[in-house]
């Protein structure tokens, strides 16, 4: 695979004190068939008025030659026509496109990235090109030979003479300088810090979407207690409840527990499972999946909150089906069945199977909600009806809007927000002795928790 060098170009260019700057040193050693050249408007004038690139490019080639090597590089000059290359903002821009330019004209070759010349500036943004960029590339350092830089003239000085500089260059003649200084300058520095940065801020943003199956994927130097409690939360979002279960066993020392609750009920964890994964389809925007998963939810709730009620005798649960019956409760409680019929404005002798609006019905017809839940269940049926086939039958994405739209009683409209307050206030009325309320913000809690050790850098990346 050959190599092009993509590189900035400052007043160590293109030599300096007698040594090589940056550019030649890695031509020098890695022999590039190209070099694209990002000048600022200084560097531009310079070379307007000496030809030093021209002239460097040249002498290389002539110097290979002498030595038996074959090399004719190709110089691209590119004039960014940046006057201020120390505001980072202002360089960004016009580098990158070049950049990019100069990748899709080189499909099949190795990028070097020359780390070492140009402005501070210059030098970062080709650092983050080192680590973070879709293309085949190599950052390369060159590091400076040890003479005092105080006693060099800057290459952008009125007495540079490039003709001069190039005819005495002691990196031509290694075997004039000191046998410390006989080396090859370049390496390859494997960018670490920028690395571990990167690597961080990319496990925060997967984090914010809470996609613990992709930070599991990037989680090989994360100490084993996050990657233990990022295997947990990942099952226990994809309601792997067996899973998640043996999995918080190990993990022993948060500081805080994974399933408050006052008691101990196989239900009531099954049931809050669910619902915390409706809280987390509300956060993330997910609102097709949200309505969709709304009616398996809303329909045990329901179920659970009736058991409690004078319509516990007439409902029977069997294999995860819930059938009511009815005739039952027409001869044994005749009352109550013409209060639920008046509610429902239909005949319900034939209805067998139970559903979120016979359930909502029924509900109603008992004393044990407050106005503010009766009105709000009464929303939910009316968004059942309106957004649920449409969500599973039709290429339609729901929009937080068609929620607030569709979720109605009255003139009060519920947002998906306000629907998850709700079916928590009811989850907790369901189950007085279990419920507790902070389960209801585990996921946050943990993900501080990531969050924190993240940013503190007590996880090794």
């Amino acid at each position: 695979m050959d190599d092009i060098l993509f590189t900035c170009a400052g007043t160590s260019d293109p030599v300096r004190g007698n040594r090589d700057g940056g550019i030649l040193h890695i031509m020098r050693y890695y022999h590039p068939k190209r070099v694209y050249l990002f000048l600022s408007q200084q560097i531009a004038d310079l070379e307007a008025q000496d030809h030093r690139f021209e002239k460097t490019f040249q002498h290389m080639q002539e110097y290979c030659a002498a030595h038996g090597v074959v090399y004719q590089p190709e110089l691209i000059i590119h004039n960014s026509g940046l006057d201020d290359v120390s505001k980072i903002d202002l360089v960004e821009e016009p580098l990158l496109e070049y950049f990019t330019s100069a990748a899709v004209e080189n499909p099949n070759c190795r990028i070097l990235l020359n780390l070492s010349s140009g402005t501070p500036q210059m030098k970062t943004l080709m650092q983050f090109l080192s680590v973070d960029s879709p293309y085949h590339v190599l950052g390369v350092q060159v590091d400076g030979p040890q003479q005092n830089k105080k006693d060099q003239s800057r290459t952008d000085n009125e007495t540079y003479n490039v003709d001069y500089e190039l005819a005495t260059n002691f990196d031509d003649e290694p075997d004039c300088l000191p046998e410390g200084e006989r080396r090859n300058r370049t390496s390859e520095p494997e960018m670490f810090a920028i690395k571990h940065q990167r690597h961080r801020h990319q496990l925060l943003k997967l984090l914010e979407r809470q996609d613990y199956d992709a930070m599991l994927d990037m989680s090989q130097n994360l100490p084993k207690q996050l990657q233990t409690l990022l295997q947990h939360l990942n099952a226990r979002n994809n309601l792997q409840s067996e899973e998640a279960y043996k999995l918080s066993k190990e993990l022993t020392e948060l500081g805080f527990p994974l399933y408050p609750a006052m008691k101990s009920d196989s239900h009531y964890r099954d049931l809050s499972e669910y619902y915390l994964l409706l809280r987390n389809l509300q956060k993330l925007g997910r609102y097709s999946e949200f309505v969709l998963r709304l009616n398996p939810f809303l329909t045990e709730l329901l179920y659970t909150l009736l058991m409690q009620t004078e319509f516990t005798g007439c409902l029977k649960k069997s294999n995860g089906r819930i059938d009511v019956a009815t005739d039952v409760l027409n001869s044994k409680q005749p009352e109550l069945m013409k209060r639920l019929q008046a509610e429902a404005q239909r005949t319900l002798l034939d209805y067998k199977n139970f559903s979120i609006f016979l359930g909502i019905s029924m509900l109603l017809v008992t004393d044990t909600l407050s106005d503010a839940h009766r009105n709000f269940l009464r929303a939910c049926n009316a968004l059942n009806t309106a957004q649920r086939n449409t969500a599973a039958h039709q290429l339609h994405a729901v929009l937080e809007e068609d929620i607030k739209h569709d979720c109605f009683f009255g003139i009060k409209h519920y947002g998906s927000a306000e629907i998850v307050q709700k079916l928590g206030e009811l989850l907790a009325q369901a189950y007085p002795d279990v419920c507790d309320k902070s389960l209801f913000r585990i996921y946050d809690r943990c993900n501080d928790y990531i969050k924190a050790h993240l940013q503190l850098g007590t996880a090794n990346l």
